[in-house]
């Protein structure tokens, strides 16, 4: 295991993780649901994500994109996305969360889960690294857990999870096309660290 700027790098080059970690981020939130806003980047590397806050001060880059805000009031949970690059789907019968979907083939999924099997924060961090073939833990603390990666279909995929309280589990999961660029993965990382429990 080996650590740069503070982060515990697990499965990746350093070098890889080096990089990453200079890249990596969370758009401020706030606001009202659905209501476009232009999002204005903070770096703060050393606040710990919690319930009802955002993913632990690192930003992301997201130029000039308008982001909205989804809001699921079932969960309580909050997550900006680039309304140009991405087009919501239908909310589904139980109001869990929502799909957004790009024209690139990248596809921004935020859910709340009840936790019915009485899994440990383990056990659900460890459920969703099986969805990676390649992940870089980027930081786990407390109640929030966020990396990015290969998943098992191929395609870069960026993930956080934040645990409440309660048990219950929100998940935002941000996949693009192996070959995306810089700009997809900025906006797609932005999205899911963007992800604010309340």
């Amino acid at each position: 295991m080996r650590r740069y700027a503070g982060m515990e790098i697990t499965t990746a080059k350093a070098i890889g993780a080096f990089v990453f970690a200079a890249l990596i981020g969370v758009a401020a939130c706030g606001g009202d649901s659905d209501t476009t806003r232009q999002t204005q980047m903070q770096e703060n590397a050393e606040q710990a994500p919690q319930t009802g806050s955002t993913a632990g001060g690192m930003t992301a880059g997201t130029g000039d994109a308008d982001l909205v805000q989804y809001r699921n009031d079932r969960f309580n949970f909050t997550v900006d996305y680039p309304s140009g690059q991405l087009a919501p789907e239908g909310p589904p019968q139980n109001n869990d969360g929502r799909v957004f979907i790009g024209a690139d083939g990248s596809q921004l999924r935020v859910f709340g889960s009840n936790n019915a099997l009485d899994q440990s924060w383990d056990e659900q961090v460890a459920a969703e690294r099986g969805h990676f073939a390649d992940t870089t833990t980027i930081r786990r603390t407390g109640n929030s857990w966020m990396a990015e990666g290969t998943n098992t279909d191929g395609q870069w995929m960026a993930t956080h999870l934040v645990r409440t309280d309660s048990g219950q589990l929100v998940t935002a999961e941000f996949t693009a096309p192996a070959d995306s660029g810089s700009r997809t993965r900025n906006l797609g990382r932005a999205s899911v660290l963007s992800l604010t429990v309340e």
